[in-house]
């Protein structure tokens, strides 16, 4: 099965391994989520923008196994990010051939304490899923990314790999997403975007392991 990334091409590199570097943060990583690198907000003109995203964590609570039964359960998702800022809700549509068609509903928390609801359906395809890594990609359907008039073109990743260092093993977990996000119900949409995706990725990371200590 050839991966949606090599299609999409949504970032230089692979999301689909240990980002390049954080082995040598592994103190300052372990148990303590943070992005790979600053999150990317790009106008793309009529109050619409392109949001990237991408964060990781090692930690040595829970195995890979664990992770993925988690980031697996699509029918569940809401049991999980049930957070201050990451709030996700979902329901199985249908299997298909090539994965899983999900319904999810995304809440964004913004100021004053608005909540947006946005919902939108993907294609969920595992490619590999063992006791030693994990990896998921999802994609929005492009009937729903047509239609939909609060976000489109979303691309993400899941990766979840046990990892050596200096002897003793780690889980590392790593989230990216790519969406087109409609702005224009929220004044100075660019700046609150990009104060708001680190703190709502690192909690999203933060529920991951929780969740998966009960697995």
């Amino acid at each position: 099965m050839t991966s949606l990334f090599a299609q999409n091409n949504v970032i230089p590199g692979s999301a689909r391994n240990v980002a390049a570097g954080a082995k040598s943060q592994i103190h300052d990583l372990l148990n303590n989520p943070a992005m790979v690198q600053t999150a990317i907000v790009t106008p793309l003109g009529r109050n619409w923008f392109r949001m990237e995203k991408d964060s990781h964590v090692f930690t040595d609570q829970v195995s890979v196994a664990q992770v993925s039964a988690v980031l697996h359960d699509l029918d569940n998702q809401a049991d999980v990010f049930n957070g201050r800022r990451a709030i996700i809700s979902s329901s199985i549509v249908r299997e298909e051939n090539d994965g899983t068609i999900v319904d999810l509903v995304v809440t964004s928390v913004g100021p004053l304490n608005i909540r947006i609801r946005t919902p939108y359906r993907v294609l969920t395809t595992t490619f590999e899923n063992n006791e030693t890594k994990a990896y998921i990609e999802m994609r929005q359907l492009d009937s729903d990314s047509a239609s939909n008039d609060r976000i489109k073109n979303f691309f993400g990743m899941r990766y979840v790999e046990a990892v050596n260092i200096d002897g003793k093993y780690y889980t590392y977990i790593r989230i990216f997403n790519s969406e087109d996000v409609n702005g224009s119900f929220l004044p100075g949409a660019r700046s609150i975007f990009e104060s708001q995706i680190p703190p709502t990725c690192i909690e999203a990371l933060e529920l991951v392991i929780t969740a998966a200590r009960n697995r």
